[in-house]
């Protein structure tokens, strides 16, 4: 059996044991922790400007050109949301929107799921509290086959009724999940106990069991009919594409959508929260308890906005901040613990919450709750 040597050169020797001390010496330095590390100079942001264009009839069109990768992403945004809902009729504006993509123009809801896989293209419709948003991302050179199926589910939906009783039957499946969540169990209760069942901020978008067996394919047109039209509308426009081509594409096929009546909704500024009040909901055998504290934060339209985000992004917005040091690093009560202001038109909800151990439920709502947690 013969036994090789490999010989190495003296210098790849002598610098692999500068290498080795000099690791070891940068181990065996201590972290100076007294302080704050000294802050460095804010990189450079350079970004692309902003630029704004108009329909025919009205529709205001906002593009940012971004050449770097031939991708685009194009959104619309409509001014209809669960505000404008009736108390009977909660949940309408969300299953109006999930309908749009269950058949339009000549597709029926499989062949336009199959053309959107078909084509790589990510193409959603989904309604909030005051909007109801239609997205497309695609490649560039699938834009032209996925815009029309855009257009197509926008101007063209064909409400189909056995779609409707699909859907209706999946969210109802899905409120019943969500009941045996406590994430969302807590999440509900505090927005009822926050602004109240009466206040569009107190309900959620999904709809109730009742209202979402009451709806038919007249209350869906309707809503559309009512809500979808140009002077609702805006388009944005960010990626691999020109100003002047795609204002052309979109004065083409939108230009001659029908203009409509406005409605704006002024929405109530809810009553603060007064004094502090101690919830409980009962969950058996959960092994963690959903720690919440909420009350009625700010609008966002605010000229604290901006502080308010850093402020925030320092108590509990980042996994840095000290509602997470404190909970999960220094008492290991939780993985995560965190903070947030849901801005809006109107005031939404600042809340900070967490998921512990149900051991330490009590010592967790402590921390969260006092100052000196977080100064």
């Amino acid at each position: 059996m013969k036994t090789s040597l490999k010989v190495f050169p003296r210098t790849l020797l002598v610098l692999s044991v500068l290498t080795i001390a000099s690791v070891s010496h940068t181990l065996a330095q201590k972290a100076d922790r007294s302080k704050p590390p000294e802050l460095g100079a804010p990189p450079s942001l350079s970004l692309p400007p902003i630029q704004k264009a108009t329909l025919s009839n009205g529709i205001p069109v906002i593009v940012v050109e971004k050449h770097s990768v031939p991708v685009l992403q194009m959104s619309l945004t409509l001014r209809a949301g669960s505000v404008l809902e009736g108390p009977d009729k909660i949940g309408l504006a969300s299953l109006t929107a999930a309908m749009l993509k269950e058949g339009a123009g000549d597709k029926s809801s499989l062949e336009l799921a199959d053309a959107i896989d078909y084509l790589g293209v990510s193409l959603y419709a989904s309604a909030g509290t005051h909007t109801t948003g239609v997205s497309l991302n695609t490649p560039l050179s699938k834009f032209e086959k996925a815009f029309d199926l855009f257009a197509d589910i926008i101007l063209r939906p064909t409400f189909p009724a056995n779609e409707l009783e699909r859907l209706r039957k999946e969210r109802l499946t899905s409120l019943v999940q969500m009941h045996d969540q406590p994430t969302m169990v807590a999440a509900t209760a505090a927005a009822k106990l926050v602004f109240g069942e009466k206040h569009p901020y107190g309900r959620g978008t999904m709809g109730t069991e009742k209202t979402l067996k009451g709806f038919t394919l007249e209350d869906l047109k309707g809503f559309y009919s009512k809500y979808f039209h140009a002077s609702n509308a805006t388009f944005i426009v960010v990626g691999d594409i020109k100003m002047s081509d795609i204002v052309a594409k979109l004065e083409k096929t939108f230009g001659n959508w029908q203009r409509g009546e406005t409605v704006k909704v002024k929405v109530p500024v809810a009553d603060q929260i007064k004094g502090r009040t101690i919830y409980l909901i009962d969950k058996p055998d959960a092994p963690q308890s959903v720690v919440r504290i909420s009350r009625v934060g700010v609008e966002r339209t605010t000229p604290d906005y901006f502080p308010i985000m850093v402020m925030n992004t320092i108590l509990g917005g980042s996994f840095s901040s000290r509602l997470n040091n404190n909970l999960r690093e220094k008492n290991g009560y939780t993985y995560g613990a965190g903070s947030a202001f849901d801005m809006r038109p109107a005031p939404g909800a600042f809340s900070a919450n967490s998921s512990v151990q149900t051991g330490v439920t009590d010592k967790a709502m402590t921390e969260l709750s006092l100052p000196s947690s977080v100064i």
